[in-house]
């Protein structure tokens, strides 16, 4: 038996990335996709995400009067990392429509390297007295 499996949210636009679906979330976003984002955006929704999960750890231990004070607080957090998450698909997405996509493909190719040129002593010596180093 297969696990389901979940697409990229950019799978329309060549990415061809899968992920075990774990629960109820239905978008996400590899790696690639990610990287491609506005470092601020990503930087803000890795913090509003690290924010609601703490928020939703202490919610699960707390004990039913504690629930009801931090309730509020646990829904504000949630929803705030939800507004990151949107903000963060818009920036890509945006960056995608503007053509950014032909970088990162080419980003993927590595240029070949290039050992540098070893001269012989009686080279170097030929070109210091030239004044080239």
């Amino acid at each position: 038996m297969t696990a389901e499996r979940v697409n990229c949210k950019f799978h329309g636009r060549g990415c061809k990335r899968t992920f075990l679906r774990d629960g109820e979330d239905n978008e996400v976003i590899c790696g690639r996709h990610f990287r491609l984002a506005d470092p601020d955006v990503s930087k803000a929704f890795k913090k509003a995400r690290r924010r609601a999960l703490k928020f939703l750890r202490a919610f699960e231990r707390a004990n039913k009067v504690r629930r009801q004070l931090i309730y509020g607080a646990v829904n504000r957090a949630v929803t705030s990392a939800e507004v990151a998450w949107r903000n963060l698909i818009a920036d890509v997405e945006m960056k995608l429509n503007m053509g950014f996509e032909a970088e990162l493909k080419a980003r993927r190719k590595r240029a070949p390297t290039v050992e540098p040129k070893r001269l012989t002593q009686t080279q170097l010596m030929a070109d210091m007295a030239r004044g080239r180093r």
